[in-house]
């Protein structure tokens, strides 16, 4: 037997006068039995069903989050509902076989009675004078029309509920009209209390403006039900335009913060960050979990922060078959677990025409994603790009410690910094070595070329990947990464990488500098390295042996991968092949390169072709004759030094002995002047 509460949370039932009963619901494959239920808090539904079947809460193919069971093969016993703390509320319920779509025949109606009906404006002309008057479990129906009011504070358990039109729309707008919030819902307590699980049906929630959080809705320590609301045009100076939900209960473990929102829409909200909706939990129990169920997030709004839906601190958001799309900027960020029936990109879609949106998908108007103006980080304009986009990243220092990884497939996608004026890259993506095995990969077969340039790429945990596609690396830095394989990853690759640096980098179980890998039933690897440094990196095998530290072209290749070094240097690596590492099936060559002062005494291990100009040597030339101070450039610092030492007995060894011969004389002397105002 399966035993079931509101979905997703246990809440204590509310203390009732009668005794609690019991029912029974009969679901057979056409229809449900009885077609009308009356419950009170308390009472059990038991439910004799047919098997490979689900009963929820909601109109049909629509669940709204609060009950759902289902009757499991090959056991297919009965399953039961304990009905919560609810106030009076009419919760229609549907049923659906495993392979089957919903069948609308197999409909009922749950009433749960509660309390009192007070009606708006036949009972009270206001709805906060009508929320004043009731009590808890009461049940406040509204008659369509607009309210013109704000502030109205709910701190008891009780149902909201508009009038539908006859569309089913909501027929019930509450317009603020600026003068301050919508609606402020508090649950919680010094001790164990109302739960909070009000219920608001079938509003428009619009007008609020607050300067502070929750500009249509605040939420506070509970966990209320919105089902069939718009929250639309609201705004704040803090954080959630549409809703603002929180839970800061440490030392009440009691108190909940779970709002759920089913078949609802939240758009054209905007505040300073999550301006459709906001949320927030401590650190204690279990935080703030919200619960999304077919909702639309659309065109909201954020100034510096994230337009869709953001979760920061304790919990996690629950998004499901729902469309996050058009919000600026980005759609969504932090603890949030977005199924995969819901889509979540940013522009929206209106495929049959009839004005709702009902899909979306990704990309850029005009193909260039710019960071920091259009998104404010890389991740979210990572979501949104699209086969044969480019992500412009303007000059800045870039944390990205908030995603696992940063991996396209099958797409030709450029990512280009903006440089200095000297022509370094401007753009530095630190990843603080957060997550050993943070990568940022392009992989998968494209017809396009894919390119990245001008970044800096520190702290990357397993670095950069390239695999497959045609393109270029250009003018990149690689630095400081820590992982089980680092710096850069090329597979498959057929381009260029030029004038990059890969440094200072450590693979614990691989290689720390360059990989090189050619799957044979993929287009063979052609590579060339030009004007590239791959210098001081490690790598070590398994309990720290072997391992490889500058460059590794691994087995299994393909006869036709090839690499070509032009005008590189590898140098100050270590590992077991400090150098470069080759194994059968490459074919490489070396021309203008220097491979030296490597850990191991062989500085390349493995067959390769001399095409002259190259330096393979236990020690390095020097690279600057004359900058005896190293700070880049032959001035009158050196001048001095070798003045210092002229006359000098050198036959052990000295700096300013440029020619070697044991002495610093008026030979070094003229060298050194030679040299003189040369920029290293």
């Amino acid at each position: 037997m399966i035993k079931l509460c509101l979905y997703g949370l246990a809440i204590p039932l509310m203390t009732a006068v009668a005794a609690a009963e019991t029912h029974t619901i009969v679901v057979d494959e056409t229809s449900i039995t009885p077609d009308t239920l009356e419950v009170a808090p308390g009472d059990t539904i038991f439910f004799d069903s047919v098997c490979a079947t689900t009963v929820s809460t909601g109109i049909p193919c629509l669940f709204d989050g609060l009950l759902s069971g289902t009757s499991y093969p090959p056991f297919c016993g009965d399953f039961q509902w304990d009905i919560p703390a609810l106030p009076s509320i009419e919760l229609p319920i549907f049923a659906r076989g495993f392979s089957e779509d919903c069948n609308d025949n197999r409909t009922a109606v749950i009433t749960i009675i509660n309390g009192a009906t007070i009606t708006v404006p036949g009972d009270y002309a206001t709805i906060g004078d009508a929320i004043a008057a009731a009590a808890s479990g009461d049940r406040i129906q509204i008659a369509a029309g607009v309210y013109f009011e704000h502030d109205l504070l709910i701190d008891k358990t009780i149902t909201l509920q508009g009038e539908t039109n006859p569309d089913g729309s909501p027929g019930v707008k509450i317009d603020a009209q600026q003068q301050g919030r919508v609606l402020e819902l508090v649950g919680g307590g010094p001790a164990p209390g109302e739960p909070g699980l009000s219920i608001l049906d079938n509003l428009i929630i619009t007008g609020g403006d607050v300067d502070g959080n929750g500009g249509g809705v605040f939420i506070n320590n509970c966990s209320p039900i919105f089902r069939n609301c718009i929250i639309v045009e609201n705004t704040c100076t803090g954080m959630g335009g549409g809703v603002h939900a929180r839970r800061a209960a440490e030392g009440s473990p009691w108190i909940n913060a779970r709002p759920t929102f089913a078949n609802s829409t939240i758009r054209d909200n905007q505040s300073v960050d999550g301006g459709g909706l906001y949320f927030h939990g401590d650190e204690f129990e279990s935080g703030c979990n919200p619960e999304l169920f077919n909702c639309l997030i659309i065109d909201n709004m954020a100034s510096d922060g994230i337009g869709g839906v953001h979760h920061v601190g304790g919990g996690e958001t629950l998004i499901e078959n729902s469309i996050i799309c058009g919000n600026y900027p980005g759609q969504y960020a932090g603890n949030i677990d977005v199924e995969d029936d819901s889509c979540t990109l940013s522009q929206c879609l209106d495929n049959d025409g009839d004005g709702i949106v009902d899909d979306c998908e990704g990309g850029d108007e005009d193909g260039i994603l710019n960071v920091p103006t259009e998104y404010p980080t890389l991740p979210l304009a990572w979501l949104e790009v699209s086969d044969g986009d480019t992500i412009a990243i303007a000059a800045g220092n870039y944390l990205i410690n908030e995603v696992d990884e940063l991996r396209l497939e099958d797409m030709s996608v450029s990512i280009i910094g903006e440089t200095n004026p000297d022509g370094t890259p401007a753009v530095i993506l630190d990843a603080l070595n957060f997550d050993n095995f943070f990568y940022m990969a392009l992989l998968g077969q494209s017809t396009g070329e894919a390119s990245i340039e001008n970044i800096h790429f520190k702290r990357f945990g397993s670095g950069l990947g390239v695999g497959q596609p045609v393109g270029t690396v250009r003018n990149c830095i690689i630095e400081d990464c820590y992982g089980q394989t680092s710096g850069l990853y090329l597979y498959n690759f057929q381009g260029t990488v030029e004038n990059c640096r890969i440094s200072n980098s450590y693979g614990y179980a691989f290689f720390g500098g360059v990989g090189l890998f050619d799957d044979p039933n993929s287009p063979a690897s052609n590579v060339t390295l030009i004007d590239c440094v791959i210098e001081g990196n490690s790598g070590t095998g398994p309990f720290g042996s072997g391992g490889y530290g500058g460059v590794y072209c691994d087995n299994g290749t393909s006869p036709d991968a090839s690499l070509q070094f032009i005008g590189c240097t590898i140098r100050n690596n270590n590992g077991g092949t400090g150098g470069i590492k080759i194994l059968p099936n490459w074919t490489v060559t070396l021309t203008d390169t220097a491979v030296c002062q490597n850990s191991t005494p062989e500085q390349i291990v493995g067959p390769w072709e001399d095409l002259g100009g190259n330096t393979v040597a236990q020690e390095c030339p020097t690279e600057c004759p004359g900058d005896f101070d190293g700070n880049g450039d032959v001035g009158v610092d050196d001048l001095l030094l070798l003045l210092g030492e002229y006359g000098n007995d050198c036959s052990t060894g000295c700096d300013s002995d440029l020619d070697g011969n044991g002495l610093v004389d008026v030979d070094d002397l003229l060298e050194l002047l030679s040299y003189y105002g040369n920029d290293c």
